[in-house]
């Protein structure tokens, strides 16, 4: 999946103010059947679980949540997932739907405040030695954990997953279908991707600002310092809250990219309630939001590198130097915008399009040649491959609807980040990383100042350590560009029970993209089996 173009005009949005972070990992749904799961489906009730709210509940509420949730009560919904998803549907899994209430501000739980947090559930006919719940989080922040339980189930994870645990899925607040933030319209979005990718001079810089801000000012408007609340620290309450109703004793959690911070959190929040985590394309909670960016940008150079050198030993049609075409194919798009290629979208693409293009392509190595196409076709004056590059990244749907990961993401990032670079501080990096990173590093540094326009103050962090936590599995892939390997070394450090596993492989993280990872990665979640010491897997 993807992340919206806020932050960055370039590497989008990203998480805790870095402005190039995935929204997801896992790839984009292709059968998007979240629709079906929204609070006006009456289908059949299925089953309940877990007790009431305690009618005596702790003086400490984030020590026990599930006290001030909704007990989870299931409706069946595989009627409805089967037609959505046609020829697709497998015919050995059921589908279930629940929403649980949480408060909106764990600190004061009783200030009557909720938002709704919609899960879904997904189990196999022949279910056998069931161990508990496998829960997901796909990344962004701001992708829905709704739609990516049911594509990982569907068409990705192996029948041992299947068999043994029930794959739960659920949009985090703010996203999807829990109480969704909706303050960024469609039409500001499609407007976005026309600004400068790079602003050098004053005028492009004003531009930049004046559009953060006015996605500041509205979303604001709207939602006041209640966006506070849309954070990670306030998700790790909920995420305590679903295992507890789920009726687990401990939590079995898969995340990716942002998903990553959000387990590494809860462990060290809960670490007696984690039974096993798998951390996928890690985030580095070391690196400062300035660091973390300009790392990310270091990733995204590499990445395109190793795109380029596969592309040059294939009679590549960008040339010898892929990289100077698309500079050149940017350059020209600037001042003379390319047409869609399609006489029914009549927006254009500008040079923003274009490295959203590569950026979207980099996170998968499955859409390189895709990539190579459509900056080919670009350049000879059709721009509906680059368009359909970013649509995807951007979760535009073809009626020129979006979802609202750019909103969520928006929201979520900046209730995150306790340190907010300034615009002029971005400004003034810029030139700096620019000539370090031509392609990227002058597209980074221009997000940085996004969130220090943010009127909401952001939420207390969880501080990531060692509290004693059952061994974790962390894994890093050496040619991930959104999330460099170094943030899976350091997380596992970090984390002193984290166990690392290295993926020689590119694109955005790694299971279960090949068979080496995806055994290491079954074994630890079924039997708690982990990989030897320095494990790492070949490219495959």
């Amino acid at each position: 999946m993807h992340t919206p173009e806020r932050a960055t005009r370039l590497l989008v949005l990203g998480l805790a103010g870095l402005t190039m972070l995935t929204a997801c990992t896992v790839s984009p749904p292709r059968h998007p059947v979240g629709s079906v799961l929204s609070a006006s489906s009456t289908p059949q009730q299925v089953a309940s679980s877990a007790a009431t709210p305690e009618a005596s509940a702790p003086a400490d509420p984030t020590a026990d949540p599930a006290a001030f949730a909704s007990d989870l009560s299931f409706t069946d919904i595989t009627t409805r997932i089967r037609e959505a998803l046609g020829s697709a549907a497998p015919r050995n899994l059921t589908f279930a739907r629940a929403v649980l209430t949480v408060p909106l501000d764990w600190a004061h739980p009783r200030n009557g405040k909720t938002v709704s947090i919609t899960v879904v559930r997904i189990r196999a006919t022949n279910q056998r030695d069931r161990i508990g719940s496998l829960v997901i989080n796909p990344g962004g922040p701001g992708a829905s954990g709704v739609e990516a339980a049911i594509e990982l189930a569907v068409s990705e994870f192996p029948a041992e997953i299947l068999q043994r645990f029930d794959i739960i899925g659920f949009d985090p607040r703010g996203v999807g279908l829990s109480s969704p933030l909706r303050c960024i319209p469609d039409t500001e979005k499609d407007a976005e991707l026309e600004l400068p990718a790079d602003p050098t001079t004053s005028a492009q810089w004003q531009l930049e600002i004046n559009e953060d801000r006015r996605v500041a000012d509205e979303c604001y408007a709207k939602y006041g310092t209640t966006l506070t609340f849309f954070s990670t620290t306030e998700t790790v309450r909920d995420l305590e809250a679903l295992r507890a109703k789920l009726g687990d004793a401990k939590l079995t959690y898969l995340g990716y990219s942002y998903g990553t911070l959000l387990g590494a959190e809860y462990a060290s929040a809960y670490p007696d309630r984690v039974r096993a985590l798998v951390l996928d394309g890690a985030v580095d909670p070391t690196l400062s939001t300035v660091e973390q960016t300009r790392a990310q940008a270091a990733g995204f150079a590499l990445a395109f590198q190793h795109y380029a050198a596969d592309c040059v030993a294939h009679a590549c049609p960008l040339g010898k130097d892929p990289a100077g075409y698309v500079e050149a194919l940017m350059h020209r798009a600037a001042g003379h915008p390319i047409p869609s290629g399609n006489t029914r979208d009549h927006r254009v693409v500008k040079d923003q399009a274009v490295l959203l293009a590569v950026i979207s392509a980099l996170y998968n190595e499955s859409q390189w040649s895709r990539l190579t196409r459509a900056l080919v076709d670009a350049a000879h004056g059709d721009g509906s491959g680059i368009l359909a590059l970013d649509d995807e990244y951007n979760e535009r749907n073809p009626d020129g609807s979006y979802t609202n990961i750019e909103d969520a993401n928006a929201a979520i990032s900046c209730a995150d980040t306790t340190q907010r670079p300034t615009v002029q501080q971005a400004e003034a990096l810029a030139p700096v990383w620019r000539a370090d990173n031509p392609l990227f590093g002058g597209a980074a540094a221009a997000g940085l100042g996004f969130c220090s326009l943010w009127k909401a103050p952001p939420d207390t962090p969880i501080t990531i350590g060692d509290h004693g936590a059952p061994p974790i599995l962390v894994i890093g892939t050496t040619g991930d560009p959104a999330t460099p390997i170094s943030g899976a070394e350091h997380l596992a450090r970090l984390l002193g029970s984290g166990h690392l596993l290295v993926w020689n492989g590119e694109g955005h993280t790694a299971y279960p993209k090949t068979t080496c990872v995806t055994d290491y990665v079954d074994a630890y979640l079924i039997d708690l089996r982990l990989p030897p010491a320095g494990a790492s897997c070949p490219a495959g």
